[in-house]
């Protein structure tokens, strides 16, 4: 009995072997680019959120931030003070922006060509569109709201760079994600 046991269990891990090495031979068969697809890349993450390199170049093509795609690291850390800016707005909630204030700004991203692409490409809609004109507008009503008269340059960079400090912003630029 001891023998059949000791030959069936050398003949499973035969088999096993066998799958193992079939597994391993399909697998590794396959072509390098099949391997893996780079989805999108994380930049940087702010409290604990995600920011990737398609929200940025997004806010670039949007004229969101006066940035070019090209120079990351400025791309990026504007997008992040942007994303820093409308949670203080969530926080202290500036009055919305006149209607006829959203129809002036959605009017001047349209002139930018690259969100005339988009919109023609389908990337962005109007609502969308609208969406971000409106995050613009309650950002420069909520920095008017905490400035006031006395807002300057160098007193809203030293507040930014104050509420930077305060944040959890991470740097991921370089570092590929799939």
């Amino acid at each position: 009995m001891a023998r059949r046991t000791s030959r069936s269990v050398r003949s499973l891990s035969a088999w096993g072997a066998a799958v193992l090495g079939l597994v391993l031979a399909l697998t590794t068969w396959a072509p390098t680019g099949a391997a893996q697809t780079l989805v999108d890349r994380v930049v940087a993450r702010v409290g604990g959120v995600p920011v990737t390199l398609s929200d940025v170049r997004g806010g670039v093509a949007l004229g969101l931030i006066p940035a070019r795609e090209d120079d990351l690291p400025l791309a990026t850390e504007l997008w992040i003070q942007r994303l820093l800016l409308l949670s203080e707005v969530e926080r202290f909630p500036p009055p919305e922006p006149a209607a006829n204030a959203l129809d002036q700004e959605v009017a001047r991203l349209r002139q930018l060509p690259s969100v005339t692409a988009a919109l023609r490409a389908g990337g962005v809609d109007e609502r969308q569109l609208r969406a971000a004109a409106r995050e613009t507008l309650r950002i420069r009503g909520y920095l008017d709201q905490r400035f006031g008269s006395a807002r300057t340059p160098e007193a809203v960079e030293t507040w930014m760079t104050d509420l930077r400090q305060r944040a959890d912003v991470v740097l991921e630029i370089g570092r590929a994600h799939v």
